[in-house]
């Protein structure tokens, strides 16, 4: 009896981490209590499903329909140049301290335009040390 109850708490395991890759809670909690170790190796080998990383807010590129991020600008797969989808990060440029005027990520100064992130001020110190 000690067993099958042992067994029955083991087979959480490979069922939690099948489940957050997209898979069948109750199918690999079954898998994970008869067989418990080979199914805790297959599930940490487990690929995540294209549906669970569309979920977690990936998208497909338009040109090969390969699974990329959503800030994605070149596809890593076929290289063809996508838009990146809006998100709250893209939209806000104060948010994530992308430069007012040319949209690039800077933690502080826009190397490209020579200006303060979210400001149009030129900053000598920085103007002198770019020329």
């Amino acid at each position: 009896m000690e067993i099958v109850v042992i067994s029955v708490f083991l087979g959480l395991i490979p069922a939690a981490i099948a489940s957050s890759k997209g898979r069948s809670f109750g199918l690999w909690w079954f898998y994970g209590a008869a067989l418990f170790i080979v199914a805790i190796f297959h599930a940490i080998l487990l690929k995540t499903t294209e549906k669970q990383l569309l979920s977690d807010g990936m998208k497909k590129c338009p040109f090969c329909a390969e699974v990329i991020k959503p800030e994605a600008i070149v596809c890593r797969y076929c290289g063809k140049d996508i838009e990146p989808t809006k998100t709250k990060y893209t939209e806000n440029s104060i948010e994530n301290n992308n430069c007012s005027n040319c949209k690039h990520y800077s933690d502080s100064f826009c190397f490209i335009n020579k200006t303060h992130v979210n400001s149009n001020e030129v900053c000598d110190e920085f103007a002198l040390k770019l020329n």
